[in-house]
């Protein structure tokens, strides 16, 4: 009985688990998380309460461009993935959503293009023509990077991807704000957020350090060593800054909220790579770092039920 029981257990655990990755799989863990901060920030400097009460309400150009901003992350992704699969030894160890990439990649391609037509079209019919040149500039620094990643092999295993990754998310995500008003406290939400992100790479890194290293993919945990273990303190110390920021007033309250929370979720995933869990496998801490990110979701919740 004993043992049936933890067999059913176990099927459970993997279910949840399988269903966690999901999301993953298909590449919509990253546009969510991306729409999610962009979200909170239109809200924290685009429509701040007024007066008379909450007015947090998303316009249509603010609708449009996180409409964009999700297509154009999740095809950024995708096709790194895709074009990732053309190197990759699948006879040795492989993340999990390579191996999906690889296996429907005859159906995810025709689907990509469709996903680039509509993109392209929501973007030169909504956005203003201000945010469409930032954006495509922004999107040129992408495609450069693409190109000199996956057309150098000396590119792919020696450049610590993680933090330019995340710079470039944290600049995506608060473009549309930047290109109306630019300030002080912007510029710092940024900075944070470009740590956040790279942070959650650096913990998904972590997670496919034995990949990367069969696979000779360059990540900065492969190349400093080191810093796979200081991951829980950096973590810790950038949501104490975030805290500090906010009680200074330096960046809203919101954002200092999500920030830190989104920080001690990472905390706690580099924490838990490295030790054995029953419940939960290493390579599932991976989709888990980047759900954490979501915590603009209760944070938007929250200010709108106070």
């Amino acid at each position: 009985m004993a043992t049936a029981l933890a067999d059913g257990s176990q099927t459970t655990d993997s279910r949840l688990i399988g269903s966690l990755e999901l999301p993953n799989r298909l590449s919509l863990d990253a546009p969510s998380v991306a729409v999610t901060w962009q979200w909170l920030l239109a809200t924290v400097y685009s429509n701040p309460p007024s007066t008379d009460g909450p007015s947090r309400a998303i316009d249509r150009s603010q609708a449009a461009a996180m409409a964009v901003m999700f297509l154009t992350v999740w095809l950024i992704y995708m096709a790194d993935r895709l074009l990732d699969c053309r190197r990759l030894d699948f006879s040795r160890d492989v993340p999990g959503r390579h191996r999906f990439a690889n296996r429907y990649s005859r159906i995810l391609w025709p689907i990509w293009f469709g996903m680039l037509a509509i993109d392209s079209s929501l973007a030169l019919r909504m956005l203003d023509r201000q945010l469409l040149f930032a954006g495509a500039g922004l999107m040129g620094i992408v495609l450069l990077y693409c190109l000199a990643v996956h057309g150098s092999r000396w590119l792919q295993g020696g450049v610590p991807k993680e933090f330019v990754v995340g710079t470039v998310f944290a600049a995506g995500a608060s473009l549309p704000i930047a290109v109306a008003e630019f300030s002080l406290p912007l510029a710092l939400t940024t900075c944070m957020m470009a740590a956040l992100f790279s942070l959650n790479c650096l913990c998904v890194a972590k997670v496919q350090r034995c990949s990367d290293r069969q696979q000779k993919t360059g990540s900065a945990i492969l190349m400093f060593p080191r810093l796979a273990s200081r991951l829980p303190l950096i973590a810790g110390l950038l949501s104490i800054l975030a805290i500090a920021l906010g009680c200074w007033g330096l960046i809203p309250a919101a954002i200092s909220a999500a920030t830190a929370f989104s920080a001690a979720g990472l905390l706690g995933i580099a924490w838990i790579i490295d030790r054995e869990r029953s419940w939960i496998d290493a390579a599932s801490c991976g989709p888990l770092a980047d759900y954490v990110l979501l915590a603009p979701l209760p944070v938007l919740l929250l200010a709108n039920w106070l």
